[in-house]
């Protein structure tokens, strides 16, 4: 992943009684499966569960003030958009924009001591966290203008404006990794032609710049626009797309590099319709850098020969190791299917396809590819009639969660039905939202907080022969780190209970501590080896001492966080941990 942390899969904001964030109360990424939020709307509140991987939903707050959808009553505040619910990625506040009686605000909301703080904003704006979860970009998400974009600083608690231009649509913004300021696509209405361009600057709307020069290129096959740009680490570099347009007859794209200075490079000589130049058209759906090395995937969508140029026939991955070299290292041809969308694991070895049949509104497959060999490793849906895959997101380098409307009709306001979980290393599948609800929609892709540790293996060198490139040798399993989450309790007001989860095939001596406590409560332990892949599980219980008690868990020098609310064990089964 690279550019705003989160995964680039389009939001659908599909219903409004249940909301789903990926996200997870400790802010840590865990090896053995990951957790979703899910928001349901009840009579009188919204509560949000914590679901993992197997179904096991853990209440984790309540929002009595606030309803989902149209406001109907102007004592209470309304979140109208799904997706302006989300998580700071250290874990520790919720933060969305409502309104109440027309009046608009930010609101912060605290998951280890139900603190409220509203910010007063002028309209409706979309939440989305810096990387190091100090300040929030609030971007324009009403359809008419003016389209200002702000950064709340959570440490000056100052509101800045960063575009200045409101009445063009700014878009594709993405915080720098060191949540120093953002990148974006804007117009330049000084360009001759006048263009969209890549700016940057700095989170309190100071030094801004325009870095690109589209305007200045002479692409005679293509549109002056710009789209995907993508942050690569190891290169320093923002990947972007000049010409999205892909589809026509005449249409062109290109693959640009730039620096934060302005240092402009081409990547692709001639464009990518010269790649395949017996096809009409090529539409680059995803631009996914490498983690740990500066090469760069590109997931592109094509249209081939015959009449109904419209019918979309071939989507591919190509691998770019270097500037103008590229290779085919897959491709997989289905008439009247269009590529959606795509995104790349936490660990850069895999992507995740989602595919749309043409004609069935928003109904898809979802594909895992294994960037190793080249080859279709899962398949969630079917490809010759509508399936039900909605959504998708990668929790860690192994877990995708995914959201499953039963009738095929993936449509906005119709809603999705469920959250399933699934496992790319064994294929298996679970369904964690049982009992939480009808209507279910991902509203915020997935941020991974802490790098997961993995032995990087010597690039492959991938040529585009249609012999699979064959698999590098597994490295050694790098260490993964414990996890804890809250148990319910038979009388939360005297003990809670805790479980640490150890998915290494070995022990791992721990320590834990009590945030806050007042008497300094901490000990240790060791988790015992996990089994088959199972992780073994070592049960604490604490006396209570704060109503909401925080424990951190710590082994090799990597933490974890739980909360717990203090859930009695009487309450029905599918409501316990």
């Amino acid at each position: 992943m690279s550019g705003h942390p989160a995964l680039k899969w389009p939001m659908l904001a599909l219903g409004f009684l249940l909301l789903c964030l990926i996200a997870h109360v400790s802010g840590t990424a865990y090896a053995d499966g990951g957790a979703v939020l899910v928001a349901t709307l009840t009579g009188d509140s919204i509560q949000i569960y914590e679901v993992d991987t197997v179904g096991e939903q853990t209440l984790v707050t309540s929002l009595p003030e606030f309803r989902v959808g149209e406001p109907i009553d102007e004592e209470l505040w309304y979140l109208e958009n799904p997706s302006s619910l989300t998580v700071s990625l250290d874990g520790s506040q919720l933060a969305f924009t409502a309104q109440r009686a027309g009046e608009w605000a930010l609101f912060l909301y605290s998951l280890a001591t139900s603190a409220l703080q509203q910010i007063p904003i002028s309209a409706e704006l979309v939440p989305v966290w810096s990387p190091d979860s100090t300040a929030i970009l609030l971007t324009a998400a009403s359809p008419e203008p003016p389209f200002d974009d702000y950064v709340y600083d959570l440490n000056t608690q100052v509101l800045s404006q960063i575009t200045t231009v409101p009445e063009f649509r700014d878009h594709s913004f993405s915080w720098l990794p060191d949540s120093s300021g953002l990148f974006y696509v804007g117009r330049c209405g000084t360009c001759s032609p006048i263009s969209q361009e890549i700016y940057s600057v700095r989170r309190d709307g100071a030094d801004s710049r325009m870095l690109t020069n589209v305007s200045g290129l002479t692409l005679t096959d293509s549109a002056a626009s710009v789209c995907h740009p993508t942050w690569s680490e190891p290169s320093q570099r923002i990947y972007y797309i000049v010409g999205c347009v892909g589809g026509g007859e005449t249409s062109n794209e290109y693959l640009y590099s730039v620096d934060l200075t302005g240092n402009i490079r081409a990547e692709i000589s001639g464009g990518l319709n010269s790649l395949h130049p017996d096809e009409r058209g090529v539409r680059t759906v995803g631009v996914h850098p490498s983690p740990f090395a500066a090469d760069v995937y590109l997931t592109v969508d094509s249209v081939g020969g015959g009449e109904d140029w419209g019918s979309r026939s071939n989507r591919r991955i190509l691998y770019l190791p270097a500037p103008n070299d590229v290779a085919t290292l897959y491709e997989q041809t289905i008439q009247d299917d269009f590529l959606d969308s795509s995104s790349m694991s936490p660990d850069g070895r895999s992507i995740g396809l989602l595919t749309y049949a043409n004609g069935a509104a928003y109904s898809g497959f979802l594909e895992v590819i294994d960037l190793a060999t080249g080859q279709r490793i899962i398949i969630i849906g079917q490809e010759s009639t509508p399936s039900e895959v909605c959504e998708a997101s990668w929790e860690d380098e192994h877990t995708l969660f995914y959201t499953v409307d039963p009738t095929g009709e993936c449509i906005v306001g119709r809603g999705t039905r469920s959250v399933w979980g699934l496992d790319t290393a064994s294929g298996a599948t679970q369904e964690v939202t049982s009992g939480l609800g009808e209507n279910v929609s991902m509203v915020r892709q997935v941020v991974v907080t802490s790098p997961v540790v993995v032995t990087p293996t010597p690039t492959p060198t991938y040529t585009p022969s249609p012999t699979p490139t064959p698999s590098p040798t597994p490295t050694p399993a790098a260490f993964q780190r414990l996890r804890v989450t809250a148990m319910c309790s038979d009388d939360p007001a005297t003990s809670r209970r805790w479980r640490i989860r150890n998915p290494n095939p070995y022990p791992v001596p721990f320590t834990w501590e009590m945030r806050n406590s007042p008497s300094g409560q901490q000990g240790t332990g060791t988790a015992p080896v996990a089994v088959n892949g199972v992780p073994s599980a070592v049960i604490l219980t604490t006396p209570t001492e704060r109503w909401i008690p925080i424990i951190e868990v710590t082994a090799n020098n990597r933490s974890d966080f739980a909360i717990n609310l203090g859930i009695p064990c009487d309450l029905p089964s599918w409501l316990e941990p």
